[in-house]
This record gives structure tokens, sequence and C-alpha cells, in this order.
């Protein structure tokens, strides 16, 4: 194995430290979970092309970086430095994260409905020890992911949202994701759980930004769990800036009757990886999942969406579309794994993608992994170009090629957009996409 794939001194370095407990959290059972994922950490290896997970998006530009964990740096923005940011301004409950750690000052948690809990972790650790004792750590399977194994180890922080059964919250949650006003080479491993009651019912958004150019690599561990009957509605956006590196996961346990519809829009980072693993832990549960992709030079966006199947009765859709420009690169890869026992399971997989310039490639690899007969199954993936009679068409009506080419990008991704149940969250991003393809197409 090449040195460059040991675990690099750095980082061992980072484990030594953060295994004193400098989080101050003293739980037997999350010390625990800490050892073990330090000790599986420091007796494997970092993946390499050869493994069929990083098959296409090796981590070489990752392993350069120097990153080590920022602690208690947190800048010192305030409301007038957020006050044009768009959705700070949107009637929601806030939470705002700064390099991973929640800022009471610039959050807005007023008036929270009965059973309706938001806070840092560290005060969800005070506060509901029994409750992140039962769930941490219970919603993914056995961990081996090298970058997942630091965030289980080293992580400081993040957030817990806990509604409890029966509560209809009136207002989206935002969890506002900033890294900000450091050095270079810092990284951040905020941890989240998310955990919906029986019969609850909320909006969740994230937001990943950057309000400044820092080499940095944010590493997000997200648990959510849904209880009989519970409904998220979850938008991620990922919009840091092209300095720095992503790696998050989502991993989701649902319960009967459950409802989770998730919609993904990723436009930023140099490299950046999501991987989203849900489990049906009974039937009659359904999970959505779409998702926007705008790749540009030197960018590299890559997707694992995994899904697994062991019980009857439930609905999975994975809807995925890209727009790669210059020389950028995006990697999709969807699993879909159905057992034995799961009978009339009904999933469907999509990936469609836009190659604008000779240059941009895109990776696709899906599989449907079937073992059960009563099944309603299917994948579709293709790959095209603009067609020029369509730009041709809309130059004819007097739009120039820049406006030809924004309105019908936009057009290839209005599919996605309008799943949006919220309508601020599709003006937000359609507005982002806007701004995106007015950039990108400005030299016609």
């Amino acid at each position: 194995m090449s040195v460059a794939y040991e675990p690099i001194r750095h980082y061992r370095e980072a484990l030594a430290q953060g295994l004193k407990g400098s989080s101050g959290y003293s739980y037997p059972w999350l010390e625990k979970q800490r050892q073990v994922a330090a000790s599986r950490f420091l007796h494997q290896s970092f993946p390499t092309r050869k493994d069929e997970d990083w098959r296409y998006s090796g981590i070489d530009r990752v392993l350069v970086h120097p990153f080590l964990p920022a602690g208690e740096n947190v800048s010192t923005l305030t409301e007038e430095d957020l006050r044009h940011d768009v959705l700070y301004q949107l009637d929601a409950y806030h939470l705002v994260l700064i390099n991973g750690i929640p800022v009471p000052a610039l959050s807005r948690l007023d008036g929270l409905p009965a059973g309706v809990h938001i806070m840092g972790m560290r005060e969800a650790m005070v506060q509901f020890p029994d409750l992140l004792a039962a769930r941490l750590g219970k919603t993914g399977q056995d961990e081996t992911q090298m970058f997942m194994l630091l965030n289980r180890a080293l992580f400081d922080d993040g957030c817990l949202v806990y509604i409890e059964a029966d509560c209809v919250i009136d207002k989206p949650i935002v969890l506002n994701h900033l890294t900000t006003g450091l050095p270079d080479n810092y990284m951040f491993l905020p941890r989240n759980l998310v955990v919906l009651g029986a019969g609850a019912n909320a909006a969740l958004i994230e937001r990943f930004g950057s309000t400044g150019p820092s080499t940095c690599f944010n590493i997000v561990l997200t648990e959510i769990s849904l209880e009989h009957g519970a409904v998220l509605d979850h938008y991620r956006i990922q919009e840091e800036s092209r300095h720095t590196f992503h790696m998050s996961r989502v991993s989701l346990q649902q319960a009967a009757r459950s409802r989770y519809e998730g919609t993904s829009i990723t436009l930023g980072s140099a490299w950046s990886r999501t991987e989203f693993n849900a489990r049906f832990d009974e039937q009659d549960a359904v999970c959505l999942t779409n998702g926007i992709y705008v790749v540009d030079d030197g960018q590299l966006m890559d997707f694992h969406v995994d899904i697994e199947h062991a019980v009857p009765s439930c609905v999975s859709r994975e809807r995925f579309k890209g727009i790669l420009l210059g020389k950028g690169r995006a990697v999709f890869d969807g699993h879909v794994k159905v057992l034995q026992d799961a009978q009339q399971t009904d999933a469907h997989l999509s990936n469609t993608n836009l190659l604008l310039e000779p240059g941009a490639e895109v990776d696709i690899k899906p599989q449907l992994e079937i073992y059960a007969d009563d099944v309603k199954c299917s994948h579709g993936t293709s790959i095209a170009q603009l067609e020029p009679e369509q730009l041709f068409y809309l130059q004819s009506r007097g739009l120039d090629i820049k406006q030809a080419k924004q309105m019908l990008c936009l057009g290839f991704v209005s599919e996605v957009l309008e799943t949006c149940k919220a309508q601020v969250v599709m003006e937000y991003v359609g507005s982002l996409l806007q701004r995106e393809f007015l950039k990108l197409f400005s030299d016609g």
C-alpha cells in the first residue's frame, strides 16, 4: 500500500488529542463509540481507486492537505453580516452553526411549539442524554468509511432536532452550517441527529455555505429516525466556496407508514461526496430522494445512494439530474437492494445528465439487487447535450446564446425543483441556479 494512503500522521495526532476528552462528554456509551471508531480508523487504510466505492473519485486531492480539527475557533459574525442572506431572512426557526459549532446569538429559536426541541449537540447531551444514548450511532450500518470514522471519533458538537409524537411544526427549521474566518487546513466534524416521533410532521432545511475563501474540510454525519407515521420534508443545499472540501452522510431509518422526501442541491466545493443510506425497518414506508448538481471546471461531485428494502410494501424513488461544464466531473452510484422478504416493493432509480462541454465527465453506476419475486423495480440513466435546434429556436425568438442555455438548463432541472413542497425553498433554489447559470454562461 502506498505511503500516501496509510493513516496519515496528522490524523493519528488528531485522534490522540481528540480522545483525551476535550469535548467534555463523560458518558461511557459515547466514549465506547469514540474508541471503537478510532480503533477502526487506525487499523484501516484510506481507500484507493481499487476500492469499488471509490473507483471514480479518488481522494488524493483531500489527502494532500494536512487538515486538523478546528477546536473552539469561531468567527465573530454578527446579524448585520447576514442581513443580505435570503435564507437567513426566511420566517423559520434558525439554528446557525459556524465551523461546526452552534452560535446562539445568531440563532432564532424563540417561540418553538411545545414538543419541539432544537439545540446544539453539547446542550442535548445534558438535556436528552437517554435519547442520544438510544439513537446516536444506531441508524447506520457497521461503519467502515474512513471519514465517517473520524467524525464518530472526534465530533465535538453539531445539533439535535427532536420533534415529539404528533407535533406538526408551523414553520420550517433551518440548520445554517457556515464555514468562515479561519486559516487554511482545518476540518469541521459536526454530528447531527434528527428524530421525529410517531405522527410528527416537519420541514427541515440544511444549508452549507461559506463566508470566506479558507481551504477547509467539512465532514458531516446526519442521522434521521422517523417513527410510525412521521413525515419529514428535508432539503439540503450545498453552496460552499470552491476552496472547501465536503464529505457528508445522511443515514435514514424509517418505521411503518413514515414518509421521507429529500431534495439535495449541490453547487459548491472543489471536491464533494454525499452518501445517502436508507433502511426500512417496517412496512408501508415511503422514501423519495431527488437531487440537482451543477459541476464546473475543476470540481468533482460524487453521490452515493444506497436504499435497502428488507420488509414488504415499501416505496422508494431516487431521481437525480446533473449539469456539467468545463472539465468538471460527477459520479452517481445508486444501489437499490430488495431482500427476499421484501415482497411488493416499489422502487425506481433515475439519473440524467447534461454535458455542456467536451471536457466534462460523468460516471454512472446504477444497481438493482433483487431477491424477491413480487416487485416493481426499474432504473434509467442518460447522458445528453443541449440540442443545437433548441438553441437556434430560442435565439430566433430574440434570446442570446447565454439566455438560451440558461433557459434550457432551468427547464432540464425543473422536474426536480417542482418536487419542493416549500414554495420558499423552490424560489430560493431557483434563484441560486439562475445566478449560477448566469455566471457559467457569461462567456457565451
